[in-house]
């Protein structure tokens, strides 16, 4: 029997301000999981959806670079540079360009 397990990105509508993120709507991101670039990352200690064009996430620390059109996923370990294991067996990210944008999509299944 296989088992969906959902992987939460998030894709950044802004640039990073200090500590806050403001990303699309209809995230799967939740308060106390880990967001990682790969590189660096940090905790979500608040969200807010008040907001009709994006919802803000309230970090423990600022993640340097971050950029409107970034795509962050959930890691599993603050800091961490891997998705959360538990999530995911196999784990892909993705850069495509779509009218004149570019982006970067994190995939992954549980097997």
């Amino acid at each position: 029997m296989r088992k969906a397990t959902p992987i939460v990105n998030v894709l950044m509508v802004k640039n990073i301000s200090n500590t806050t993120l403001k990303i699309a709507k209809g995230s799967l991101a939740y308060v106390g999981i880990y967001l990682s670039t790969g590189i660096a990352g940090a905790t979500i200690s608040a969200i807010s959806k008040g907001n009709a064009e994006y919802d803000t996430l309230t970090l423990s620390a600022t993640i340097a670079g971050v950029k409107k059109g970034d795509v962050l996923f959930e890691a599993g370990a603050v800091g961490g540079r891997t998705v959360k294991k538990e999530q995911s067996k196999y784990f892909e990210l993705r850069s495509y360009q779509s009218r004149g944008r570019r982006y970067r999509v994190c995939f992954g299944t549980s097997l």
